[in-house]
């Protein structure tokens, strides 16, 4: 399954490179709800990590902007 992963990845990163950045970046900021939405592993992750550094001083609307501004 990783290596399938791996050659999405690299599929898709020759697509984007092969597009101007403009267009690339538009689409790239109109794929953010949809990798946030489905990667709900990493998005755990994340919260827990800034529930670490943070503790209860961020709510969660904050970490849940802070999550997807990381990806």
């Amino acid at each position: 399954m990783d290596y399938l992963y791996y050659l999405l990845y690299k599929f898709f990163k020759f697509i984007i490179l092969a597009m101007p950045k403009k267009f690339a970046k538009k689409l790239l900021d109109m794929l953010v709800p949809v990798v946030y939405t489905i990667d709900k592993e990493h998005r755990k992750i994340a919260k827990a990590n800034l529930d670490f550094i943070f503790g209860d001083t961020l709510s969660e609307q904050k970490k849940d902007i802070v999550v997807k501004q990381s990806y």
